[in-house]
């Protein structure tokens, strides 16, 4: 997790200005006294807008690219009912390396955009323990975004197999500010408020993570801070969340927690790190299986202005 900083600097400011006073004569603080009320006017409102975000979902400008990084790791083991002794330990991990390049945007959000996929591999006992290179690695493809869905072409416009265009979708046909509109546009909130998740937002916010097989039991989001990353105003925000369902014939849940940053004026997410807990149990050939694990996740994004 990222350090939490809040500034605490108003009771030394305090401290300071009280010393001073004690030097100053009553006639210099009469006449200083009309500069002191104009001060409290421009100051103090801009104090309290620092301490509150309203969201907005206006679109990165055209020319904007998105350098990103996402990486996961899971690390399980698997034990028999009864049984303390550790059947098989599995690790798996996925790595991501990409830059999107806004070409179109209307008033709501991307329409097309550029991909050059830099890195994106996978480490897993189902591979062999080897790394596997996906067949998007070192390409670029051209993204047309629409409401039915997301087109991918090579840069060229030649057109893509169908299962490399699905890896592509997978990796950008779900960008994370349409899924956190319907939970944040037009919100305002305090450092401290916290937002509690029901019905329609809870699937929203399951579609930051791309998994269609799972259902979030709970969610909640805790505004920690609020701080300028890559000259964007952004909203800090504490994240739990519980992650369950069918997988593989797997009935498992992940307990999650998370900070994520987010800018206000477009809902694009500047960095996710998350740190969880996972939990199944499986049938195999008449014996019940118990799966622990851990789950780490880190999603990035760098902004670059032409």
């Amino acid at each position: 997790m990222f350090t939490r900083r809040l500034s605490r600097q108003a009771a030394s400011l305090l401290s300071s200005s009280t010393q001073a006073g004690t030097l100053l004569s009553t006639q210099t603080w009469i006449a200083m006294k009309p500069f002191s009320s104009l001060l409290l006017f421009v100051v103090f409102p801009f104090a309290l807008h620092a301490q509150s975000v309203t969201f907005t979902a206006h679109p990165v400008a055209t020319g904007v690219s998105v350098e990103r990084v996402d990486s996961l790791g899971m690390a399980l083991d698997v034990k028999m009912d009864g049984s303390e002794e550790v059947l098989m330990t599995q690790t798996n991990k996925e790595f991501r390396h990409y830059t999107l390049t806004v070409l179109e945007a209307d008033e709501r959000r991307l329409t097309k955009a550029r991909l050059d996929v830099h890195k994106a591999w996978e480490v897993g006992m189902a591979l062999g323990g080897a790394q596997f290179d996906l067949a998007i690695q070192g390409k670029s493809y051209l993204l047309t975004y629409s409401d039915t869905g997301l087109f991918v072409e090579y840069a060229d416009g030649t057109p893509t197999p169908d299962a490399e265009g699905n890896l592509v979708r997978n990796l950008a046909g779900n960008r994370e500010e349409n899924a956190l509109r319907p939970i944040l546009e037009g919100r305002t909130m305090e450092i401290g408020d916290t937002l509690a998740l029901r019905d329609e937002l809870l699937q929203s916010f399951l579609a930051v993570f791309g998994n269609k097989n799972m259902h979030l039991r709970e969610a909640t989001l805790k505004l920690i801070d609020i701080r300028m990353v890559q000259n964007m105003r952004c909203a800090v925000f504490e994240m739990h969340f519980i992650l369950a369902g069918d997988q593989s014939a797997v009935e498992m849940e992940v307990d999650m927690t998370a900070e994520g940053v987010i800018a206000e004026e477009s809902l694009w997410p500047v960095s996710l790190v998350m740190d969880g807990v996972m939990r199944g149990s499986a049938s195999q050939q008449g014996m019940l299986l118990f799966i622990n694990g851990t789950v780490k996740g880190k999603k990035e994004e760098t902004y670059k202005r032409p």
